[in-house]
């Protein structure tokens, strides 16, 4: 189970559960993957880094899915790239959107950025007849979106600080809609619309929903019956329990003060919830409801630091991912991890967590980030009593050679530099090399 990429919360998004694609093409630039045509729109918002025009190869221009940053200053050089699926266009001096870039026919995603000229979505958009997915991010002027209603297959909006925009009703002629963004702007314009587009199955409210009461936010929620993940970042829950959520399976929590009691009650199908920037003291006993949860992100949270405020999660016992990287006050892996025998992966990326007994002996975890243990005989200990781990992130000065007779340890990657290439990602000079089949 994955966090939806329109929640922006995937799990160990840099490790692809295979790794045939990334190993067959390592000199491809970030940003550019080795078989395009197996992408989602999914993956390809997920594709956060925009590949360098400079650094694409003649070789590496079929397997182009992600350009970023381009303006008409560099239009000449979408030449030449026919598999081109997503661009961001970024010129806060034209009010025309480029006919070299909706010419694209393979273009799926468009992200229209900072174009602050931009009083309604130029006329050429309409000629995007295969896109798929829109951001339309810090659009300040925008006061008119009626050229959407010429693209059909519109899957994927995104709206992030379109504070003039005050006309959405042209989304109710997007019958392919299904995952709307509305960010940090008034809901009171935009929720009406929203709740009358039943088919959607994503809706991420992003800091739109601080100044709106309790009433409105359960209105919108129970409008739409086919919601599957749900975005509540920054929202103030402290009102008790949300409204009836059983059909929701991913929920993002991101920014919450605290959790009040109850406050799952009637989300008994959640399978995915981020909990990102959390900042209560502990854990609420009733996290340890959620069944059927899968995967859980508790990272970034800023004063969860003992064993007891994380108990909760001892109940979790269908949990898979979890994220407890960047934490502010954690030194050690709550033993209350010891308890999840279903656990696969887990990220302790970070330089706080240096202790983490409680992962040895877990059965089924495969996947571990732990590059802020420095004390290498601990974490070599713990590494050879995971009996199914098959990848490891450990600190570049640990002898990965003490490794070697793991029995199902495929491959070690080491701390990861600035982005430039796959190759650097997986830092092949120091580790990536070390693969057994």
């Amino acid at each position: 189970m994955r966090f939806s990429s329109v929640l922006r919360q995937d799990l160990f998004h840099d490790y692809p559960e295979t790794f045939a694609q990334l190993q067959a093409s390592p000199s491809l630039p970030s940003g550019v993957l080795a078989d395009a045509d197996d992408c989602s729109v999914d993956d390809l918002l997920a594709e956060s880094i925009g590949a360098d025009l400079e650094a694409i190869s003649e070789e590496s221009r079929a397997g182009v899915v992600t350009l970023d940053r381009i303006t008409r200053t560099t239009l000449d050089r979408l030449e030449g790239l026919p598999s081109l699926q997503r661009i961001s266009f970024t010129d806060e001096k034209t009010t025309v959107l480029p006919k070299e870039i909706v010419a694209l026919e393979r273009l799926r995603v468009l992200e229209l950025s900072l174009t602050r000229k931009f009083k309604r979505l130029h006329k050429n958009l309409g000629l995007a007849t295969e896109l798929e997915a829109l951001l339309l991010i810090n659009l300040h002027n925008l006061t008119d979106i009626s050229i959407l209603t010429r693209l059909s297959k519109l899957s994927h909006i995104v709206f992030s600080n379109t504070i003039k925009l005050k006309d959405y009703t042209p989304l109710q002629q997007l019958a392919s809609l299904r995952h709307l963004t509305l960010a940090s702007l008034d809901l009171d314009d935009a929720a009406p619309v929203a709740a009358t587009l039943t088919n959607l199955t994503t809706l991420d409210l992003k800091s739109s929903i601080r100044s709106w009461t309790v009433p409105a936010v359960v209105t919108l929620i129970e409008s739409l019956p086919n919601l599957s993940a749900l975005g509540l970042a920054s929202a103030d829950l402290s009102f008790g329990a949300l409204p009836p959520l059983d059909h929701i399976e991913q929920l993002d929590l991101y920014s919450l003060d605290g959790l009040a009691p109850g406050m799952f009650s009637r989300a008994t199908r959640l399978k995915a919830l981020s909990l990102q920037f959390y900042s209560a003291d502990a854990l609420p006993d009733h996290l340890g409801d959620l069944a059927a949860l899968e995967a859980l992100d508790l990272s970034f949270a800023r004063t969860l630091h003992d064993d007891t405020d994380f108990s909760a999660l001892a109940g979790l016992s269908s949990l898979q991912y979890l994220d407890l990287s960047q934490q502010e006050a954690l030194r050690r892996v709550p033993d209350a991890i010891s308890s999840l025998t279903a656990l696969r992966q887990i990220n302790l990326a970070g330089r706080t967590i240096t202790e983490i007994s409680a992962l040895r002996g877990l059965p089924m975890l495969r996947c571990a980030s732990l590059q802020g243990v420095k004390d290498e005989a601990h974490l070599v200990e713990v590494v050879m009593a995971l009996p199914a781990l098959e990848r490891v992130e450990v600190a570049s000065h640990i002898d990965i050679r003490k490794l070697a007779d793991h029995p199902s340890l495929k491959l070690i990657l080491g701390p990861r530099p600035a982005p430039a290439s796959v190759a650097d990602r997986f830092d092949l000079k120091h580790s990536a090399a070390f693969l057994r089949r």
